[in-house]
């Protein structure tokens, strides 16, 4: 394990129920205790919570280095239930049940098919850019099309954003990491992030962190999350 003192260390001391601090404190000391620590029967998540919006024309895009300066930590019966309740707890609101959806690539669009059929049937309206707009047609789910700046059409992508027409914005690319294309990338993904991250609506840009939360949301509505305080559940 990879144990930090400032994030992981407590994390997992609150998870356990052990104070891991005062553990290697003894040990230090020579008094080290052995701890029987129960596999337990919930789940708790650590949700990252970023900084973006205090910094002007950053891309939102994330790496392999870390970006949050923040976390919060909620515990659930279940994985859906514990990272549903870590993302409303960090300002979410889906109020609006409207999401902009863009995604780069043919294996992009088609891992994430299935979730946009689940937003779907979840009462969500899809807004969708051009390329991303036909690939759904084709498997049967409208979206109302939107274009990106450099089409010089309207509605764009930033009219939509910034008139709060959309709760949530899905942007996902195979190219964050393609050096070849990372230019494009910039001209059409960034204004699309960044007009998210400027107008304080949720944005997804991982496509397992949007899979996993749309199914989060298929499994469970906002009332159906139980509040509990931390010894309930250990």
């Amino acid at each position: 394990m990879n144990l930090r003192a400032s994030r992981t260390f407590p994390f997992i001391s609150k998870v356990t129920g052990v104070n891991f601090a005062e553990v290697i404190v003894d040990s230090f000391f020579g008094k080290a205790k052995e701890y029987k620590i129960k596999y337990p029967n919930y789940v708790a998540v650590k949700a990252p919570q970023f900084s973006f919006a205090r910094m002007e024309g950053a891309d939102p895009a994330l790496g392999v280095e870390m970006g949050s300066t923040g976390e919060v930590a909620c515990f659930g019966d279940t994985a859906e239930e514990a990272y549903l309740k870590s993302l409303l707890s960090t300002g979410m609101s889906l109020k609006n049940r409207s999401a902009l959806v863009t995604i780069g690539g043919d294996e992009f669009k088609l891992r994430f098919a299935e979730s946009i059929w689940r937003l779907k049937n979840l009462g969500f309206r899809l807004y969708a850019t051009k390329k991303t707009h036909l690939f759904l047609k084709t498997k049967g789910v409208r979206t109302k099309l939107v274009y990106k700046l450099y089409e010089k059409q309207s509605p764009t992508v930033t009219d939509l954003i910034e008139k709060r027409q959309v709760s949530l914005v899905i942007n996902l690319s195979e190219d964050y990491n393609n050096e070849g294309s990372f230019k494009r990338v910039i001209t059409d993904g960034y204004l699309i992030r960044r007009a998210a991250i400027d107008n304080n609506i949720p944005l997804f840009t991982d496509l397992n962190s949007a899979r996993f939360f749309v199914n989060s949301l298929d499994k469970y509505k906002i009332s159906d999350l139980k509040i509990k305080s931390w010894d309930e559940y250990l």
